[in-house]
């Protein structure tokens, strides 16, 4: 960046001076191919980047993130999108915290996916179920079919769940506090086929799948398939400061 200051005086005669500087981002990432960190700190920036996130409607903050700072908290018919370039690969993976609340029953939490419910295209991390359980659910596409986990039931209690879905190129893991939970089905193998569409945060679908509006934290996305030991990492690290 250059910095130009221009002073004139008195008789109208001035004189001008550049500065160059830059900006270094203050995030480090954690792992080789994050592509994407937002961590809510009462903005929408990413911190990769340091672009902001658009905002639909009117999802605000909430006190009592994960790191006793702020967090995402949703709202009827609000979402972000954020353009994420990179995710053309044969692996990927995305973590978070979130709180897990139970109206509207069914909700979108975070995906990559293109209009018109074409599930062989990007990624879908969902939830659904009732009042008192809520399951995960984690859908790849990758061009030529689909696949899955179910990922694990969750109380909805309150309290955060630490949540990473990862594509290894054949199949689906899904974590829960760092524990492997649910078992892929299918056997569609490929890159994650993304044709250009924006990474969106608490999406809705046609499929009686609506808006998030429960709390989300601390937002990762990676063009690799981490592993059980790096999402152990991941999820200490964002532990630090919250005890």
């Amino acid at each position: 960046h250059t910095l130009t200051i221009k002073a004139t005086d008195m008789e109208g005669k001035s004189s001008t001076a550049n500065v160059a500087f830059s900006k270094v981002s203050p995030y480090t990432k954690l792992f080789d191919g994050e592509v994407f960190y937002m961590p809510f700190d009462g903005d929408l920036m990413e911190m990769i980047s340091f672009q902001f996130a658009n905002k639909v409607g009117t999802p605000s903050f909430s006190d009592g993130g994960i790191l006793d700072s702020k967090a995402y908290l949703g709202a009827a018919g609000g979402y972000l999108t954020f353009p994420l370039e990179g995710l053309n690969n044969p692996e990927f993976s995305a973590a978070m915290w979130v709180k897990i609340n139970a109206s509207p029953d069914r909700s979108g939490i975070l995906n990559v996916s293109p209009a018109g419910e074409n599930r062989t295209k990007g990624f879908r991390l969902f939830r659904e179920g009732n009042v008192s359980l809520q399951r995960i659910k984690l859908n790849v596409g990758t061009g030529s079919g689909e696949t899955w986990n179910d990922g694990a039931e969750l109380q909805v209690n309150g309290e955060w769940v630490h949540l990473a879905g990862v594509y290894t190129g054949s199949k689906v893991n899904m974590y829960v506090n760092g524990v492997l939970k649910g078992t892929s089905t299918g056997t569609i193998a490929g890159n994650i086929v993304n044709n250009g569409s924006p990474l969106t945060m608490a999406f809705k679908t046609a499929t009686n799948i609506d808006y998030f509006n429960g709390k989300m934290d601390e937002v990762g996305v990676f063009n690799q398939a981490l592993t059980a030991a790096q999402i152990q990492a991941y999820l200490g690290t964002s532990l630090v400061g919250s005890e």
